[in-house]
């Protein structure tokens, strides 16, 4: 926003406690383990659902680009293979009532799956 739409935000940091030392007041959990390699791209690599229960992530397996998705509840994980070439977008669509994914490979291939939860075997 730019002119009289402008508006500027404070944000006030409380003081750290001392009796803590160092540590942090936010605790980090590592979901993935992954390393992207450095390059510039114009998609998205990452997306979570807007329920903030999946996460999908572009990685590289074999030379040819797949989709893990994450299921943050009970840590399922999915890889989603098959397409022609390296991934270059990744979305979900926000959707309470289905869980579809999208997206996008090198070559301009569109690719849509729905994702459902299935009872896991004993």
């Amino acid at each position: 926003m730019f002119g009289e739409e402008a508006e500027t935000v404070n944000i006030i940091t409380s003081p750290a406690n001392q009796k803590m030392g160092t540590s942090s007041k936010v605790k980090l959990t590592n979901v993935v383990d992954y390393s992207w390699d450095a390059q510039f791209g114009i998609g998205r690599i990452t997306a979570s659902h807007y329920t903030q229960k999946y996460i999908a992530y572009c990685v590289k397996v074999g030379g040819i680009g797949a989709v893990r998705v994450v299921d943050l509840e009970t840590k399922d994980r999915v890889l989603m293979r098959g397409n022609r070439g390296l991934i270059r977008d990744v979305e979900f669509m926000h959707k309470a009532d289905e869980i579809l994914l999208g997206f996008i490979d090198e070559y301009g291939s569109f690719y849509i799956y729905r994702l459902e939860r299935t009872p896991k075997l004993q």
